[in-house]
């Protein structure tokens, strides 16, 4: 992993991190499967590859990633020299000890390098000192990328919402417990 340098976004960071491509390409896409029967109810998702690489578009854009920054109790931004490379929103959840990463989005010709990784392990640790029980991060079915990542941080699968997303994507979410 490169070098980089973490600390908390300046206003005069904001003209920078809006300008930086937030999509990203998958191959993959996590399908949701559900049944039910008279006692029984279960949803599932499987794995599918996708026919090429897509380009998927970010689920938030223009006024609504400035209304997530504006929801967020942190933002950190990742730098290396003057460049910045990456950034993260999170949000406290009230009184529940959960924080939410809303946001994180890596430099495109930066990613697969493990900053998203180094930031997202950032974030964890400043949750731990505000006495934070658990982080919860909210991917779209098609973020494969990030799902390997978070499953290799150790994050687990805990629960999925339709429609969630501006752009009416369904998120994933997946959780890791701090203590």
């Amino acid at each position: 992993m490169p070098e980089i340098e973490i600390r908390p976004a300046k206003q005069e960071d904001l003209e920078n991190l809006i300008v930086l491509n937030h999509n990203y390409v998958s191959q993959y896409v996590l399908q949701m499967d559900m049944t039910q029967e008279t006692n029984l109810f279960s949803v599932n998702f499987r794995k599918v590859r996708l026919p090429r690489p897509m380009n998927v578009a970010y689920p938030r854009i223009g006024d609504d990633l400035i209304l997530s920054w504006q929801k967020a109790n942190a933002m950190f931004i990742g730098f290396i020299g003057e460049e910045i490379i990456s950034y993260v929103t999170l949000e406290e959840m009230n009184a529940s000890g959960i924080v939410r990463v809303r946001d994180l989005v890596v430099k495109l010709d930066k990613r697969r390098l493990g900053i998203a990784s180094g930031i997202l392990l950032a974030s964890e640790e400043w949750a731990v000192r505000r006495n934070n029980q658990a982080i919860i991060m909210e991917l779209q079915t098609k973020n494969d990328p990030a799902i390997k990542m978070a499953t290799k941080l150790g994050y687990q699968f805990c629960g999925y919402q339709d429609q969630y997303f501006p752009n009416k994507d369904m998120a994933l979410f997946y959780s890791k417990y701090l203590h």
